[in-house]
């Protein structure tokens, strides 16, 4: 943690927190980002970055800016949580925590030595090739058969994989994490097994592949997530039902349990701790109308990182 002795070290750091922070908490209408609220006895006066910050009317950066401040050195708050509330000018406000250089502030690289694959499922350009679904199969699978498109939009899912992953990406290095991804661009063709063998290559901690569904049924909507048949991972497991229940809850969508699938070639190339996350169906309108909105796909991948950082640090516990 970091107290005032500690502020030249931490300044550079605090900057670019700041900067990126909008990729690891926003609040959108009717959402609540401030879960992690405590109580203070008194207000303290406690010293900021001295970096540029604004002051919002909620915890959320969606919330209206009441103050633009160029170089304050520290404000009066009232209440902690993920966003600070302060006392300015006799007006309450908020203002996200990573500002702070505060001793019981949250604390940074909640994740450092840890690393994480992140695989954004499909791709722009199918590839009709064949290759074997699980190692000592015989069975043949098209290297990339599918891609789905939302039925009111036209987005196809490998572009809201990958923004979600991408997403996913820049919250978890800010957590200090390593974080290594086989597709960083929709043209960038790799089959099932390909990315598996990448992220199989860097011995990850854990490993997610993030996914959009479609049915015939339009109805149908919500996240599903998968694990590997023969699965042995007590951590994949934990993390399956911890990011379906963050999702499912905070988004306020279906959800349907963890299942287990044989027929997913990347589940069953990838090793370790190995999850596939459907994050909603492209075919429902709800689903895909938060599917292709920024603010949500934000929201998508902070739920995701927290229940990464949840299950992780519990193991280290243990």
């Amino acid at each position: 943690m970091f107290g005032l002795h500690s502020k030249k070290r931490v300044f550079v750091k605090y900057i670019f927190v700041f900067v990126f922070s909008v990729l690891l908490v926003c609040g959108t209408s009717g959402v609540s980002v401030n879960k992690e609220l405590f109580r203070m006895d008194s207000p303290m006066i406690i010293p900021t970055s001295h970096n540029y910050l604004t002051i919002r009317k909620g915890p959320g950066f969606t919330y209206p800016i009441m103050y633009s401040l160029d170089s304050v050195s520290a404000l009066t708050v009232v209440e902690k949580g993920i966003w600070y509330k302060v006392l300015y000018n006799g007006v309450y406000g908020y203002v996200y925590s990573a500002t702070f250089i505060d001793s019981e502030a949250f604390e940074p690289d909640r994740l450092k030595g840890y690393t994480i694959g992140i695989d954004a499922d499909g791709q722009m350009n199918l590839d009709r090739k064949s290759e074997f679904i699980a190692p000592q199969s015989k069975v043949l699978a098209e290297r990339m058969n599918e891609r789905h498109q939302g039925v009111y939009s036209g987005t196809y899912d490998y572009e809201i994989n990958l923004k979600v992953a991408m997403k996913l990406k820049s919250a978890l290095e800010l957590e200090g994490a390593t974080v290594v991804m086989p597709r960083q661009r929709s043209d960038h063709s790799m089959s099932n097994r390909e990315r598996a063998d990448f992220i199989n290559s860097y011995n990850c901690d854990l490993v997610i592949s993030i996914s959009c569904d479609s049915s015939n049924n339009p109805m149908d909507s919500g996240v599903q997530v998968y694990i590997p048949r023969f699965s042995t991972s007590e951590s994949a497991k934990l993390f399956a039902e911890t990011v379906l229940n963050k999702l499912s809850s905070g988004l306020e969508v279906p959800k349907s349990g963890v299942k287990i699938a044989n027929d997913i070639t990347f589940l069953n190339w990838a090793k370790g701790n190995v999850v596939k996350v459907e994050i909603g169906y492209l075919s429902n309108r709800e689903d895909e109308r938060k599917l292709t909105d920024e603010n949500y796909q934000l929201l998508y991948a902070n739920y995701i990182k927290e229940s990464i950082v949840e299950v992780l640090l519990q193991d280290k516990q243990e």
